[in-house]
């Protein structure tokens, strides 16, 4: 009996060991569907996520494409324009040709013009030949033709009875005219070793090149020397010359106008930092356009070390000495007499 009672006592903890690892086997299986509860929890949450994730992915897809839409449209309408611009452009080709032809033209009429100034060489008239430069050359809307450099010639040559007659032309038909001697006189010209085999020059009649820069008067703006340009956007005249270290130096950012009113009106609508002109053009423009207050004048400026080369282009016909002589007297007379700050006041105020 003794036996019997052990052997159940020790099945008895056989069997409890059992149930004490079958119940440690439950617990972790339970721990494990807990882990998988919050694991699908935390999938939803995120499947949820993503597929708000997606509906926006979709509506920024058909914004997205909506814009598409709108950038095609843009450029079809871009492309007409272009097409527009196209146009222009081959019409203003033909314009060139057509010029080009009415100047071979005129090359054959040049003994017509080359007996007229011959006819005239007896001092009853002088012939200018010139394109617009203001304020010295200024094409007035009535067709009448002014200007700073014109004044000088008006008055030099108005005291000794002789009569002006300008001319109106490009800059090079100008020069064309004084070569076939179809004028006498071309202003506001420089010397070159080409120049001078077909016309003689003049005193120079301006001593100073000075550049001023030019900016809103909202702005406030300090420059000190050439490198402090480099952060600036510096609007200039195509095709012009200012300073040599200017000229040369690539850091400056350059922006281009065929026309100071173009460059005016970049800078007031703030498409450049500042401007660059000539002093006296600078003045004449301000005064025109009533910028004055809107518009103001740095200290900084650029001199040309070489100073102006600025002189009255005289062709090689008969006696011009006699006309150049009266000029350069005359333009002595009224730098000394200050008559010629008075005919700068009126168009510089």
């Amino acid at each position: 009996m003794e036996a019997e009672a052990t052997k159940s006592e020790k099945s008895m903890v056989g069997f409890s060991e059992m149930v004490k690892v079958q119940g440690k086997e439950l617990g972790d299986i339970i721990l494990d569907i807990e882990s998988i509860e919050e694991t699908i929890l935390r999938t939803t949450k995120e499947i949820n996520s993503l597929s708000k994730s997606n509906e926006k992915i979709s509506e920024e897809a058909r914004e997205v494409g909506f814009k598409i839409s709108s950038i095609d449209e843009m450029i079809n309408a871009n492309t007409e324009d272009l097409m527009k611009v196209n146009m222009a452009i081959e019409e203003e080709n033909k314009l060139i040709e057509n010029l080009n032809l009415i100047g071979n033209e005129m090359e054959d009429v040049s003994d017509i013009f080359a007996r007229k100034v011959d006819e005239i060489s007896d001092f009853r008239e002088i012939i200018v030949v010139t394109s617009p430069y203001p304020p010295f050359i200024i094409f007035e809307d009535n067709g009448d033709i002014s200007g700073i450099d014109i004044d000088i010639l008006k008055e030099i040559y108005g005291n000794t009875g002789i009569k002006l007659s300008v001319r109106p032309a490009s800059f090079n038909s100008s020069q064309r005219m004084i070569k076939n001697k179809w004028g006498h006189i071309i202003p506001t010209i420089s010397y070159s070793e080409d120049r001078s085999t077909y016309m003689d020059f003049s005193d120079n009649y301006r001593a100073e090149s000075k550049y001023i820069f030019i900016c809103n008067s909202d702005k406030v703006i300090k420059l000190d020397k050439l490198e402090d340009l480099y952060k600036y956007r510096v609007g200039i005249m195509q095709g012009y010359s200012y300073t040599e270290e200017f000229d040369l130096d690539m850091n400056i950012n350059k922006d281009t106008s065929d026309k100071e009113e173009v460059l005016f009106k970049k800078l007031l609508k703030n498409q450049v930092d500042f401007i660059l002109m000539n002093d006296y053009a600078a003045r004449y423009f301000i005064n025109k356009e009533n910028l004055k207050g809107k518009v103001k004048e740095l200290d900084f400026t650029l001199i040309s070390e070489k100073g102006s080369d600025t002189k009255m282009g005289f062709a090689k016909i008969e006696d011009s000495s006699k006309y150049l002589d009266i000029f350069n007297n005359g333009i002595k007379e009224i730098l000394k007499n200050n008559k010629i700050k008075e005919i700068e006041k009126k168009y510089l105020g």
